[in-house]
C-alpha cells in the first residue's frame, strides 16, 4: 500500500541520498493519506512528526520514523530504493521522495513494508 504524507520541514534541507549526513531531520505532518483514505485529522490532532536519521555510514544506514506523539507510539525502520524528483503541488514546485520502508510498530508489535511518498 502506498502511503502519502505531506510534511512541513522545520530543520533545514534533507538529502536522503547523501549518506554522510548524520543529523536527525524532523518534519511535522500536515496532510496524510493511506491510499485514498484521508488520515490528516488523526495525524495533525495527535502531533505527528517524522524523522530521518542515520546509524553508521552508507546506503544501508538510513532510517525513517513516524512518531504519533500524543499516542506515545511510533513506526520505525530502514529505508531503501530512494527516488527523488520534482513535482507540483497547489501550483508550486516541490521535491518528491519515494522510498521503501521496512517498519516496526511499537503500538501493536507488527512489522511490514511500505512504499512511501513524501
Amino acid at each position: 500500500m502506498l502511503w502519502y504524507i505531506l510534511l512541513l520541514h522545520i530543520f533545514g534541507p534533507y538529502d536522503p541520498t547523501n549518506f554522510t549526513q548524520f543529523k536527525v531531520k524532523h518534519y511535522v505532518v500536515i496532510e496524510a493519506y493511506r491510499g485514498r483514505e484521508d488520515l490528516t485529522d488523526y495525524y495533525v490532532k495527535n502531533e505527528t512528526f517524522c524523522k530521518f536519521y542515520s546509524i553508521g555510514k552508507g546506503p544501508d544506514s538510513v532510517y525513517f520514523a513516524n512518531i504519533v506523539l500524543k499516542r506515545h507510539s511510533q513506526s520505525y525502520g530502514k529505508i531503501s530504493n530512494i527516488e527523488m524528483y520534482d513535482d507540483f503541488y497547489d501550483g508550486h514546485k516541490i521535491e518528491v521522495t519515494f522510498f521503501d520502508w521496512a517498519y516496526y510498530n511499537t503500538y501493536d508489535g507488527k512489522s511490514g513494508t511500505a512504499r512511501v511518498r513524501l
